[in-house]
């Protein structure tokens, strides 16, 4: 590598072990990963399942607004 270049980003390497700056965690189904109108605290890439995106109404109906898979990322709160 030529002095002053950055190397690419392997992003399947850096996800498939833990190390100092991430981890892997592994969520059960149902789980609640983050809710709406927390601060963001974190970058989340998905590698194996779904996950689903929702919203609640101020009258307490629940919306799917997306789904997640594979490849895919989300940020979430503390």
């Amino acid at each position: 590598m030529k002095s002053g270049t950055i190397a690419p980003f392997e992003v399947k390497k850096f996800l498939a072990t833990s190390g100092r700056d991430h981890s892997i965690k592994k969520f059960a189904k149902g789980t609640v990963i983050s809710e709406q109108g927390e601060p963001a605290a974190a970058i989340f890439f998905i590698k194996a399942g779904k996950v689903k995106i929702t919203v609640l109404s101020t009258g307490g109906k629940e919306a799917v607004v997306g789904v997640l898979s594979v490849g895919h990322s989300l940020v979430k709160a503390h």
